[in-house]
């Protein structure tokens, strides 16, 4: 935190710290009196507000930021400098960004009063926090976006110097009067009372804020490690002349001569102290411990060594550049001691985040065994002798047994942490996927060698009519957190005007010039059918995931069944992704669904915000000024097609009709697509079609009748629902542009129709009070009601030797060779009755002969 007060230690960071501290504290947590909050895998920030800078007009955010000493003395980063600080990473961006966004929102809700109370009246108090977000996993995965303020490590900044202010507080051990950083935990607890209060479902807001849960740390019913720590502790200490009574440094420093003077270096004591001093205080824990901030000047090494003969100058040297490794050798047997004791505490415990922990830890456990694995394999000596030391903290890979990063407690103004396993983990994983200095990243040189890793795809699919700068920002985040050679455009060629007007090669052409490379770019006859991408992957090795908006997701029913069954009882073909990341199956089993962000576009010119179908409305009139604002780029070719491509119509009424019903029609294939899973031909009728041809058969359908033509291709009902609706919308467009009420156009007519679909099912089977079935013929050419779509097909097809003339069918009727039957005229009043509408079609059955 460069500096910042509140960094939470391990027991034996704190080089003031007595051993009989230590004791005491391993007592109070075998015991379960030892009371703290859970610590998180997040990414740190401090957090404050500015209570007047809210009422500015011009301010940039009340909320504030700090990661360092220079950030306090500049009054905290606002939201914008923030993002701007992270700009290298997107997702981490973002997530700083929201974060802090909604942790202003929250805060404002506050009265003013309590505002000055938790933070000052500008930024004075800041408080530790972590930022929670499923997509900028560290270790662990949680499963929801949380910004997590910690009761403890909070403090009081001074601006002028960056620092912590500093009050006398009586040493409790001791009785006297010592500095240290002023007490803020009344304001603490007054902002998680504050945030108690308040409601948080505040419209946009991502983020949850909430003060850490505090609870005691279950106590061990077997006190065999607390037992075992003691005694060690105990051994270590006395074997360097350490009583209970004396502190942290003092065992370091004693360690520290003892491996000098093993060195056999014949040196004055000044030149030892000097030595001793300067190891020590390349520690910032213990530099700042004795009051530096930095070297002092007669620790250089040349004034240290100054007298000392040549063999113990180099012998000097040697210890002063290897400091680090020296000052951790010399706190290890004491380390490793609290170690083994926390990681029998926290065995078991769960994080609040987490909903399934088991499962976690099991994922946790795979992945540390992979890292194991590959590093092993390596023969890299280096990166061996990193995991051996790590291995010999976490011994076994049984011992990852909680999804919990660590336990954090106060103890006399210092903020202490249990991290149990951890820490190696951590380690050893951090090695695996980024590597160190002269080591590589084993996790890519392992997926290039491993035979058996799954490739995860990504298949970004859509209209893209056209593709514009939000569709583009979507693309490129998806790409770096899946890999730029992972994630590719799935679009079709399939054109309907107005509302999809451009082709393949058309949407292909704007595409590239977004620069999205050629190579990433698929064509399909249908985004959702794996069915036509399966030429182009491996279905035994490649993972198939979807990216779709997520508006979509929360809209479309054809997302609504993710991780169901079927009507057999099977599991459906597409899954979650967040539900099944960590077992993802190949795509000859499943393939996967995956939220994308839903992103839009605000016009500089205007402020208006448009997403995909707004860009699509105003395209054929828009200047090139807000054309370039909405592509992020001008090309006067693309401009020019794009205008004459979306240039709005004069179009009839029928038409207009006509474009709501293939709209209709449109969803209806992409959801059957979904359904049928892969494309599987069904039955319909008298032969097997497929999705495709059925729609497009509807489609001509629904293109005669809206205009005008004819209405001989479909039954009366449907007819007479049509009728009422031209009526309708005839009337609307004699007070406006019908184009206007498009969407709720569209809502109502899918509605009608489901409603009719219902009425027609509900009839099939029905039988005459004289218990013969009554012949109902439909003059489109199919038996009984519409075709059904998907498993809701017909099982059994007609007899085709009783298939019905649509121009002759009353006279073959009459015509029936059954002596004792006869033509009856059905009602007038047709199904749509049901929903509200009438038909004067006239319909017809059989009947016995009186």
């Amino acid at each position: 935190m460069g500096g910042l007060a509140g960094h939470m230690t391990h027991l034996y960071e704190n080089p003031r710290l007595t051993f009989s501290q230590i004791k005491s504290i391993l007592q109070d947590a075998a015991e379960g009196s030892l009371k703290g909050t859970e610590k998180t895998d997040g990414q740190n920030i401090y957090l404050s507000f500015s209570v007047s800078n809210q009422e500015l007009e011009f301010s940039d955010g009340s909320a504030k930021a700090a990661r360092n000493k220079t950030n306090i003395k500049s009054g905290g980063m606002s939201i914008r400098q923030l993002a701007d600080k992270f700009s290298f990473n997107k997702a981490l961006k973002k997530s700083f960004s929201q974060a802090l966004r909604d942790f202003e929102r929250v805060i404002k809700s506050f009265p003013r009063a309590k505002q000055e109370e938790i933070f000052g009246p500008n930024t004075n108090i800041y408080y530790n926090a972590e930022i929670i977000n499923p997509e900028t996993a560290n270790v662990i995965n949680y499963d929801s976006k949380l910004v997590s303020i910690h009761r403890a490590g909070g403090a009081e900044f001074d601006k002028e110097t960056g620092s912590a202010v500093e009050v006398e507080i009586t040493d409790p051990d001791t009785g006297e009067l010592i500095t240290g950083p002023k007490d803020v935990s009344k304001h603490a607890q007054t902002l998680s009372d504050e945030l108690d209060k308040v409601q948080q479902d505040i419209a946009g807001k991502k983020f949850k804020i909430e003060m850490d849960a505090v609870f005691n740390l279950k106590a061990i019913e077997n006190k065999e490690a607390l037992n075992k720590a003691l005694s060690e502790i105990e051994e270590e200490i006395s074997s360097e002349g350490i009583s209970d009574s004396q502190m942290v440094i003092e065992y370091i420093m004693a360690r520290i001569l003892s491996m000098i003077r093993e060195r056999g270096m014949d040196i004055d004591e000044e030149t030892e102290s000097l030595l001793l001093k300067r190891v020590l205080l390349s520690n910032p824990s213990y530099k700042a411990a004795y009051g530096y901030d930095k070297m002092p000047r007669e620790l250089d090494p040349r004034k240290i060594v100054k007298n000392a003969a040549a063999k113990d100058k180099n012998y000097a040297i040697y210890i002063i550049k290897n400091a680090d490794k020296i000052l951790k050798d010399a706190i290890d047997p004491i380390e490793s001691t609290i170690h083994d004791f926390t990681v029998e505490m926290l065995k078991g415990l769960e994080s609040l985040f987490i909903l399934d922990n088991k499962k976690e830890a099991n994922r946790l456990q795979k992945e540390v065994a992979k890292a194991i694995k590959a590093i092993e394999s390596s023969g890299n000596e280096q990166a061996l002798e990193i995991l051996q030391k790590q291995m010999n903290k976490l011994k076994n890979i049984e011992n990852i047994s909680t999804a919990a990063e660590g336990f954090v407690f106060d103890h006399d103004g210092w903020t202490y942490k249990f991290t149990g396993n951890f820490a190696p983990i951590n380690q050893i994983l951090g090695l695996f996927k980024y590597g160190k200095k002269g080591i590589p990243a084993f996790e890519k040189l392992n997926e290039g060698n491993d035979p058996e890793a799954k490739r995860k795809i990504v298949l970004y699919p859509g209209r893209f009519q056209p593709m514009a700068r939000h569709h583009v920002e979507v693309f490129k985040s998806l790409q770096e957190k899946h890999g730029s050679e992972n994630v590719f455009i799935v679009t079709s060629n399939k054109t309907a005007p107005p509302r999809s007007p451009l082709n393949f090669e058309e949407k292909k052409k704007i595409m590239i010039k977004h620069g999205i490379p050629d190579s990433q770019i698929l064509q399909v006859t249908s985004p959702y059918k794996v069915g036509d991408i399966a030429d182009k992957f491996d279905a035994e090795r490649d993972v198939i995931v979807y990216a779709v908006g997520k508006k979509d997701m929360e809209e479309a029913p054809r997302f609504r069944n993710l991780d169901g069954k079927k009507k057999d009882g099977s599991p459906t073909y597409f899954k979650s992704y967040e539900k099944n990341r960590d077992d993802l199956q190949t795509f000859d089993n499943h393939a996967y669904i995956l939220a994308a962000p839903h992103i839009c576009i605000t016009v500089k010119s205007t402020g208006e915000e448009l997403c995909g179908t707004e860009v699509r409305k105003v395209m054929h009139n828009l200047t090139p000024e807000d054309f370039s604002d909405i592509m992020g780029w001008f090309d006067k070719d693309i401009y020019e097609l794009l205008q004459s491509k979306f240039k709005k119509p004069k179009s009839s009424l029928s038409e207009e009709i006509l474009s709501i019903v293939e709209s209709i029609f449109y969803d209806r294939e992409r959801n059957n697509i979904l359904k049928e899973e892969e494309g599987k031909p069904f039955k319909v009728g008298r032969g097997t079609v497929t999705t495709s041809q059925l729609a497009k058969a509807e489609r001509e359908k629904s293109k005669a009748i809206a205009s005008g033509e004819t209405l001989s291709g479909i039954d009366g009902k449907e007819g007479a629902i049509l009728k009422d609706v031209e009526a309708a919308l005839t009337k609307i467009a004699d007070e406006s542009d019908l184009t206007i009420w498009r969407s709720q156009l569209e809502s109502l007519f899918k509605r009608m129709l489901k409603k009719l679909e219902d009425s027609l099912a509900s009839r099939k089977g029905e039988e005459s009070e004289t218990g013969v079935q009554a012949e109902r013929i439909n003059i489109s050419g199919y038996y009984g009601d519409p075709p059904r779509h998907g498993s809701h097909a017909p099982k059994e097809e007609p007899d085709p030797k009783e298939e019905p003339d649509p121009e002759t069918f009353k006279d073959k009727m009459k015509d029936d060779d059954s002596d004792d039957m006869e033509l009856e005229e059905i009602s007038s009043v047709s199904a749509g009755a049901n929903i509200g509408y009438a038909s004067g079609t006239r319909n017809y059955k059989k009947k016995k002969k009186k």
